[in-house]
């Protein structure tokens, strides 16, 4: 399948529309901005065979008839997350909407400008967040939680790339420390062995790239017990899972201080699980992968006729 990757920036509504007339298929890359429906809203769009990418995980603050309605103009509506498949309410409009034509792609790019980092088993406890900053993104007691872990002596948390809440991080926390922007994240995920990667329990997101590139470098990911990182993460072996409220084990996810301990005495442990995560994910979120999965939706989407698409 030959991809149209000519880049138009800014279109006119007549580049637009000539543009999906060209196409065999018009891929909408969804992620639910507001300026993004107006344009569907206004185009006169021509007959076209649409797949959509749904780049948000849904299971907070969806508009359920929205979603619904998204579905059924699409030949394919594939999500970026299987997370996606326990949004609230959409089992109940199965009789509404044509199940057959969800899917689920992660939308990962590959890893190959990172470069395959094996970890020693004598590297010392070393944690980091690598994400996005934002509070809808980034958990907003992400301060008072680490303020809270006092297992580890002197423990800090380097925070990799640009931070937009680095003030107001600094305020609530002495144990950050400030990369700034770096231009080779490669070579600064070398130098932590841990992704403190704890999000907002209602954040959107899906595929979670950030969490993926640092887990191909080798580096253990510690993740709340939210849908989209335990569609990811295997507890015990290529991460851990830790239990909704931080501070106490439970039988099935330990407590941050409890992971960070045993890591911190066990560094064999460290090693392993830090080589089972970057294998792990460079096999299953290879493009290769992300490839094979959009084909056959593509594939799919080939068989049916074009038709007038109304938002």
């Amino acid at each position: 399948i030959n991809i149209f990757t000519k880049v138009l920036e800014c279109p006119s509504s007549e580049e637009l529309i000539k543009t999906m007339k060209e196409s065999d298929i018009v891929q909408l890359e969804f992620w639910n901005h507001p300026i993004l429906f107006k344009t569907l809203c206004e185009l006169d769009i021509p007959p076209i065979r649409l797949l959509t990418m749904f780049h948000k995980n849904g299971l907070y603050n969806t508009n359920i008839t929205t979603l619904k309605n998204l579905i059924n103009v699409s030949d394919k509506f594939v999500f970026t997350s299987p997370s996606s498949y326990f949004i609230k309410n959409l089992t109940e409009l199965h009789y509404q909407i044509d199940l057959p034509k969800l899917a689920c792609v992660y939308s990962s790019g590959g890893f190959k400008d990172l470069p395959e980092i094996k970890r020693s088993d004598d590297e010392k406890l070393s944690v980091g967040y690598f994400g996005s900053t934002i509070f809808a993104r980034m958990n907003p007691y992400y301060a008072d939680i680490i303020n809270d872990i006092n297992v580890i002596p002197d423990l800090k948390v380097k925070v990799i790339g640009d931070c937009k809440n680095q003030s107001e991080l600094e305020k609530k926390s002495q144990k950050f420390e400030f990369t700034g922007f770096v231009e080779n994240v490669s070579e600064e995920l070398k130098k932590i062995n841990v992704n403190l990667y704890l999000l907002n329990e209602e954040h959107y997101g899906t595929t979670e790239n950030a969490l993926l590139e640092s887990m191909a470098c080798g580096c253990v990911p510690i993740v709340n017990c939210n849908l989209p990182e335990k569609c990811i993460i295997k507890n015990g072996e290529t991460g851990f899972i830790t239990n909704t409220t931080f501070k106490y084990s439970s039988p099935e996810h330990k407590s941050i201080s409890d992971i960070l301990l045993y890591l911190h005495k066990n560094p064999k442990e460290l090693q392993r699980i830090g080589n089972n995560a970057s294998k792990y994910v460079r096999e299953k979120f290879s493009v290769k992968n992300t490839e094979f999965g959009l084909n056959q939706c593509y594939y799919e989407v080939l068989t049916t006729d074009k038709k007038k698409v109304f938002f």
